[in-house]
């Protein structure tokens, strides 16, 4: 019976010469105990060593097995040797055994695995390693924590953008533990003024910023690959004028829901649906709300929540910049930070990952200070009488807040984060207005106020005088009622009818008054109806709407 050897110069059957270095390394399978392959090593036409993983249902197939190999660069064998490498790969025991996973992230609670490392709290016989189809997308380590610090963390510092983008990147690993759904945070400004350079400092964190930042033109099936390429880590997508804004409301919610769509495959079995968690980290020139504008469409409330633009351009800044240290202007720090980003890259998210796993009961620990970093951002903000969807804005920077604050625990960030975190959400806080009020109501309000103060000159004065309101004598064309000024408020006596026809043209009527009585806005009695007033000595019914005055 012929005795395999193999080494470097090849496979031999006793003397005989049979092909060039190949062997079948391990046992492979998925974890359902499914889908076993053999994971052949072999040195390909160059001389170079290469990996591939064979379903062991393929090695019936002889053809199948020399037309793989053949394509992935293996020096096939004379036809008179192919009979008897086969059986030497197909025979011999591996020793090695490994389950294959089919996305980054998470394996259990303390082994984590993604394309450019694998960290484990125990040690175990089980080996484990990522499906050979799970795209790389840039996962890369170069340097060492020390060059990153020194190159890319220091300017971070001062800059409460390049520090969101810090705790973007590390928040991801942290959605498993903090019940947290996905949400895309979003750079907005104009062109040239560092926003790129901030995404490229997040994709430090991971991998080579070069391949790591996606863009937006992708397919809805794209975008369910990549987003599950990158499961409990970071997806960076750039420049959202790229895509329509259709697609753009889409994807929105295909991201946010965390799972892809059912499909059929070949043989019209329900194939395996994608899912992800992850932090998503935006640019582009303009916000989400404009984007799906372009469509003349508004953007939902639930888009909103999902997608949160932030203003990139600080105020009283250099772009993106608070603080140039040393540099001239904002191109010349963001030249630096790109060119540093695509030599150190990919070590903070591997040392992260392991001190969250040395840590005692890490997942328990997380979720206290998780609800430790909530409770920051809830008190220093007085949300807790502030709208629901503030709510979970508030919970997604709580997120980031989280993450920093561990990443600068375990040595990685050398700053205190919270500042930068604080000033942004706040920024966000002021921009949206108001805390109270749901966008659907901030809507309702917003809508009603800028009719009034479109037609504030179909709105006759008046005054009360004597237990009654007197009209001043002038002629007002097209009239929509009456307007006083009283206690630092500004009431609107509108006639009925009116008030249907005009401001809730094409609305919902009975919405709007209950969102307007609900804050205080609409008078009405008890049973809330209009209320009646005497003017000029008429008794008249007049919806009334107050206004505090800022």
């Amino acid at each position: 019976m012929c005795k395999f050897k193999c080494t470097e110069d090849g496979v031999f059957c006793g003397d005989k010469y049979l092909c060039e270095y190949i062997e079948a390394i391990a046992f492979i399978r998925d974890t359902k105990d499914e889908n076993w392959k053999r994971r052949i090593r072999f040195k390909n036409a160059f001389g170079a060593f290469h990996v591939l993983d064979i379903g062991m249902e393929q090695f019936r197939n002889t053809s199948d097995i020399w037309k793989i190999l053949g394509k992935a660069g293996f020096e096939v064998p004379e036809l008179k040797n192919e009979k008897l490498v086969l059986k030497y790969l197909k025979y011999k025991t591996p020793s090695q055994r490994i389950t294959s996973v089919s996305k980054t992230g998470w394996i259990t609670d303390g082994q984590f695995i993604c394309p450019s490392f694998y960290v484990i709290k125990k040690k175990t016989e089980e080996c484990f390693s990522l499906d050979q189809k799970v795209k790389n997308c840039g996962f890369k380590i170069k340097g060492e924590l020390k060059e990153w610090q020194d190159n890319i963390c220091k300017y971070c510092k001062g800059n409460d953008i390049l520090t969101l983008a810090l705790c973007v990147a590390f928040s991801g690993i942290l959605l498993k533990f903090t019940n947290q759904s996905c949400t895309v945070l979003h750079l907005v400004g104009k062109s040239s003024i560092g926003k790129t350079s901030a995404l490229a400092v997040a994709a430090s964190i991971w991998g080579d910023s070069g391949q790591f930042i996606m863009q937006w033109r992708v397919t809805s099936n794209a975008i369910e690959t990549l987003a599950e390429s990158h499961n409990s880590c970071l997806l960076i997508l750039d420049e959202l004028s790229q895509i329509s804004a259709r697609d753009a409301g889409n994807m929105i919610y295909t991201l946010g829901n965390a799972k892809g769509k059912a499909r059929l495959n070949s043989e019209a079995e329900q194939r395996e649906i994608k899912q992800w968690q992850i932090s998503i980290l935006s640019s582009g020139e303009i916000g989400i709300g404009d984007k799906i504008s372009e469509n003349n469409e508004k953007a939902k409330a639930g888009q909103l929540v999902r997608f949160i633009d932030i203003e990139a351009e600080v105020p009283n800044g250099f772009g993106i910049y608070n603080n140039l240290h040393g540099f001239n202007d904002g191109a010349e720090l963001s030249n630096l930070l790109k060119e540093n980003c695509r030599k150190y890259h990919g070590v903070p998210a591997k040392i992260f990952a392991e001190f969250l796993i040395k840590e005692n009961n890490f997942e328990s620990s997380i979720k206290h200070l998780y609800g430790i970093a909530q409770r920051n951002i809830y008190q220093k903000f007085e949300l807790e009488k502030a709208n629901g969807q503030v709510k979970r804005v508030a919970d997604v920077f709580s997120l980031y807040l989280l993450a920093g604050t561990l990443a600068q625990r375990f040595g990685i960030i050398t700053f205190d984060v919270t500042k930068s975190i604080h000033n942004i959400f706040e920024r966000w806080v002021n921009d949206r207005g108001n805390k109270t009020l749901s966008m659907e109501e901030k809507d309702i309000v917003d809508d009603v106020m800028s009719f009034l103060m479109q037609h504030e000159a179909r709105f006759g004065r008046i005054s009360f005088v004597g237990g009654s309101y007197v009209k001043e004598e002038k002629i007002i064309n097209n009239c929509l009622g009456r307007v006083e000024d009283r206690d630092n408020r500004r009431i609107y006596y509108i006639i009925p009818k009116l008030f249907r026809d005009e401001i809730c043209k094409g609305k919902n009527v009975k919405l709007y008054r209950k969102v307007l009585k609900q804050k205080g806005i609409l008078l009405t009695y008890d049973d809330g109806s209009d209320r009646r007033y005497t003017i000029n000595g008429e008794r008249r019914k007049m919806t009334t709407l107050a206004f505090t005055k800022s």
